[in-house]
């Protein structure tokens, strides 16, 4: 069962205008939380963009249902912002981040609206232009991938392992706070490797689809297992806000760790395995929509990240379901 929530910290009132006063923890928490809202309505517009790239029906009630998981993660953030800060004389509203959203049946009124062909004499210019956004999702994806094994690995050399060092009471619950974080680390180097492995374009743009084909039930289950702990470290973390036994330490290594990356908390660093997950589907969607299938090579690769996403997509989805 997660720890009970700590109650919200009261405020204290100015002197000078009687407006509630933030600690720096509030503030802290505050910039922490801005940041999450800012990654997840990225992922809500990335999102958006697929939705509206794409006619198949079932695809887009996959990626329906992706989006009412990072809504709902939207909605948690700005309900938790507005418990901190009551007004708008601190920070700006958060409204800023959540527009309305569009009833489900004006979204798919656009399933039977098929997009204009382009003029035949742009036809050329625009496979040339796909060509080399395909090439840059194909980066990126690497990329990620490396930035994401870089960050998770500091949390464990900087972080876990010297709190672990310190031998610190046995209430506090490392094993909890940093669940299975070093078999996601495995697994990404592992992953990685493969990603790598490709050949340069145009051979290896071809090959994506089967590496994540291949390691799609491993991913599945290394990252359903963190994803289910993740709430409870974060309970946990609200829990040791105020214990010194274990902010002390931990405020050193984070010290350490800010010289190596750019990051708020040990918050920062637990959510972004949660967030990479949820990104997997995104990147190869995008990668679908740039993939040419006009011969039997082409075909093929098409095929492959066809299977690639469907599987992403259900990993992703049957790990929300799981953390429900």
């Amino acid at each position: 069962m997660s720890p009970p929530k700590r109650p919200p910290q009261p405020r204290v009132k100015s002197k000078k205008n009687n407006q509630p006063q933030i600690s720096p923890q509030q503030k802290q928490r505050i910039e922490k939380i801005r940041s999450e809202i800012e990654e997840y309505c990225r992922m809500r517009k990335d999102l958006e963009n697929l939705y509206n790239g794409t006619l198949d029906g079932k695809e887009r009630m996959e990626i329906s249902e992706n989006k009412q998981f990072v809504n709902s993660k939207l909605t948690r953030l700005q309900k938790e912002l507005h418990e901190i800060v009551s007004g708008d004389h601190l920070y700006e509203s958060v409204d800023q981040y959540l527009k309305p959203e569009v009833e489900p049946e004006a979204e798919y009124e656009s399933i039977a609206r098929a997009p204009t062909p382009p003029p035949i004499e742009q036809v050329e210019d625009l496979k040339r232009k796909r060509s080399t956004k395909r090439k840059h999702v194909v980066c990126e994806i690497i990329k990620t991938e490396e930035d994401f094994l870089q960050d998770i690995t500091i949390a464990i050399i900087d972080i876990m392992e010297p709190l672990i060092d310190r031998e610190l009471p046995p209430d506090i619950r490392i094993d909890i706070l940093f669940g299975n974080i070093t078999d996601v680390k495995a697994f990404s180097e592992e992953f990685l490797a493969a990603l790598k492995a490709i050949p340069n374009p145009p051979t290896g743009e071809q090959n994506i689809g089967k590496v994540f084909s291949r390691f799609s039930p491993q991913m599945k289950e290394v990252y359903k297992v963190y994803c289910r702990n993740h709430d409870d470290a974060t309970s946990l973390l609200e829990k040791y806000e105020e214990d010194q036994e274990f902010q002390v330490p931990l405020q050193e290594c984070l010290k350490n760790a800010k010289e190596k990356v750019n990051t708020f908390d040990l918050g920062s660093f637990l959510i972004k395995p949660v967030q990479r997950m949820l990104k997997y589907p995104l990147l190869l969607q995008e990668l679908l929509k740039l993939t040419d299938h006009g011969d039997s090579e082409g075909d093929a690769s098409y095929r492959d990240l066809i299977n690639a996403v469907k599987l992403m997509q259900k990993a992703a989805n049957e790990i929300n379901e799981d953390k429900r």
